[in-house]
């Protein structure tokens, strides 16, 4: 019955869903038992992002260049992207007006992974100047990969920027 409480679940079993389409995600699009199209998986998670959160005004866009990683990769890149994206559509734009999400995916001697918003920066959204979940959950996994992770937000929007080295 407890509000915080309950906020707290649905956001664990949000992320508990996003972990499960990923998965089923992966297994439909893997070019053999250890390998994953990403730009497929990356773009396609984000349209379901999309659909099941976005509100009129919103546009999410993905542009992933041809590349494929292995499925324990796929993974940590889905679930930071998850969260980024989720993110950004929640809290960015503060419930109205319009906006711009937009996940790109480079490929060169690394990955980088771009995800931008043209929202209100972060410090106008995180209550008492902490970082959430979300925000812990990306830093894990870019650690787990091995990503340099970069954060620019202003009053105009924010910018995080991974650069994975390896996709293997």
């Amino acid at each position: 019955s407890d509000r915080t409480v309950r906020e707290a679940l649905a956001q664990v079993a949000d992320r508990i869903q996003a972990v499960a389409n990923a998965s089923q995600q992966l297994a439909k699009q893997s070019v053999d038992i250890d390998t994953v199209r990403l730009d497929d998986h990356l773009c396609g998670l984000v349209q379901q992002i999309e659909r099941g959160l976005s509100r009129d005004g919103i546009d999410v866009e993905c542009e992933v260049e041809e590349v494929t990683a292995s499925a324990d990769t796929a993974t940590s890149i889905s679930i930071i992207v998850n969260e980024l994206v989720t993110n950004a559509i929640k809290h960015a734009f503060n419930g109205e007006g319009a906006g711009h999400v937009r996940v790109v995916g480079r490929t060169g001697s690394s990955f980088e992974l771009i995800v931008t918003d043209n929202g209100r920066g972060i410090q106008a959204t995180r209550r008492d100047g902490h970082a959430g979940l979300g925000s812990k959950l990306v830093e894990s996994f870019a650690k787990q990969l091995r990503a340099k992770h970069e954060v620019v937000s202003t009053e105009q929007g924010t910018m995080h920027r991974l650069v994975i080295p390896n996709l293997g």
